[in-house]
């Protein structure tokens, strides 16, 4: 019983681990339209379960990126009759003329080995008044319940180890709420934060997603969704 609720507490539950809370995939949607670049696309299903969900009258091109091999070639299959193009590349290798309205970056910004660097290079495959949505841990939760998992691995539970570890899966970068804000402000006119709190997943609970939205209180939050606008020209 233990086993199972800490497996799924830490995403081995695929109905968790693509899944955002109500309230966010509704923020999210609500922003996505144009041509779409999904940067770190790991398999695609977060990619794939949102076009699923979306007016594709409203949709452009989409293109997707992803370094690491084993994630690359999962992403090439789940996204083949969705996505225009499936490209082998981190967002620092990644080149191209194309602009886009929507940039999508689930669980990227802490893999990135300079942030700052990454951010520059975004910010010019924007087009004007085109955002980026993009969501990460925010460190001090999220580190204190990566210590729960770290334990129950070390005393020789392997389940919820990440099969995925490899290029493109260490954490370098990891920042709370306010440093991802002022982070992103240096890039961006607007920057609009909402946080997701712990087990949304595994309490499954309305009322709890209710109380996430309506207090949206950041430092309590495991991951932060980050919206952010960029300067018209």
């Amino acid at each position: 019983m233990i086993r199972e609720i800490i497996q799924k507490l830490f995403y081995k539950d695929p109905d968790i681990k693509y899944k955002f809370p109500e309230f966010v995939l509704r923020k999210i949607l609500a922003e996505i339209k144009g041509d779409i670049l999904d940067i770190g696309t790991g398999d695609g299903m977060k990619l794939k379960r949102i076009l699923q969900s979306i007016d594709k009258s409203n949709i452009g091109k989409v293109l997707a990126i992803e370094i690491n091999p084993k994630m690359y070639a999962l992403a090439k299959e789940n996204l083949q009759s969705i996505c225009d193009s499936v490209i082998k590349s981190n967002i620092d290798s990644f080149e191209t003329e194309k602009r886009f309205d929507t940039i999508l970056m689930f669980e990227v910004l802490e893999h990135l080995e300079n942030p700052k660097r990454s951010l520059q290079k975004i910010v010019k495959l924007l087009k004007d008044n085109g955002k980026i949505i993009i969501t990460t841990p925010n460190k001090l939760i999220y580190d204190i319940l990566d210590h729960f998992k770290k334990q129950n691995y070390s005393k020789g539970d392997k389940s919820n180890q990440d099969e995925s570890e490899g290029i493109g899966q260490a954490h370098l970068s990891e920042v709370s709420y306010s440093q991802a804000i002022n982070l992103l402000e240096e890039f961006f006119y607007k920057v609009e934060a909402y946080g997701i709190y712990p087990f949304h997943g595994l309490l499954k609970s309305k009322i709890y997603e209710k109380i996430n939205e309506k207090t949206n209180f950041l430092p309590l939050s495991s991951r932060i969704l980050l919206i952010c606008r960029n300067k018209k020209t």
